[in-house]
């Protein structure tokens, strides 16, 4: 009977340790994140998303690693989730860090008030709409590991006057620029253009 005791003890918490690496979401702060990349069983390796949170204001950092306090592993943050910041109009800032490797289609739609923006080394996809309607941004950096500019990205950004499109860029999804009514410079760094979605 004592040994039946033991093995069933010794399965719950087998099972309790894989439900703590196992946990899909938890939050940080003002931040939600949802687990991509599961942890190994030495809480390494594990990556996060930033999902889709309320509606912060100011100034925006997201950061590049998420601590779940619940579990003590630390996840490295390398996604923004679609729709993680749409329609947030009371952000002015956003800083996305190098781990990021991608942003969301929707991700900052319609984010009216942002005027700075720095995109992180990292990133190598930007969703679709993924900063349609940043109407007060005047500039926009697209870091040279970007691969992919998704459909209407940067659509409604009215005020932007040029910008440069790295070397590193392969695609463009339609419309990414549409409505970008002062946009008078677009410097193409690439040898061979980019692929162009039809219009």
């Amino acid at each position: 009977m004592r040994k039946i005791s033991l093995f069933l003890v010794g399965v719950f918490l087998l099972l309790l340790s894989g439900n703590l690496f196992a946990q899909t979401s938890f939050t940080v702060g003002s931040f939600k994140y949802t687990v991509t990349t599961a942890a190994d069983g030495g809480g390494n390796g594990g990556k996060v998303s930033v999902a889709k949170n309320g509606t912060p204001t100011g100034v925006l950092n997201i950061p590049s690693t998420a601590t779940n306090t619940s579990t003590g592993i630390t996840y490295s943050v390398t996604s923004i989730g679609n729709n993680a910041f749409e329609y947030c109009t009371g952000l002015k800032s956003v800083t996305i860090p190098n781990s990021v490797t991608s942003i969301g289609n929707n991700a900052f739609l319609s984010c009216s008030k942002i005027s700075s923006l720095t995109i992180g080394t990292g990133v190598a996809t930007i969703g679709n709409s993924a900063f349609d309607g940043c109407a007060k941004l005047t500039s926009v950096t697209i870091p040279n590991s970007v691969t992919s500019i998704g459909q209407s990205a940067f659509s409604y950004c009215r005020i932007i006057t040029s910008v440069t499109i790295p070397g590193s860029v392969e695609s463009i999804g339609k419309k990414a620029f549409e409505d970008c009514y002062k946009l008078t410079s677009v410097t193409m760094e690439r040898s061979t253009p980019p692929t162009l979605a039809n219009t």
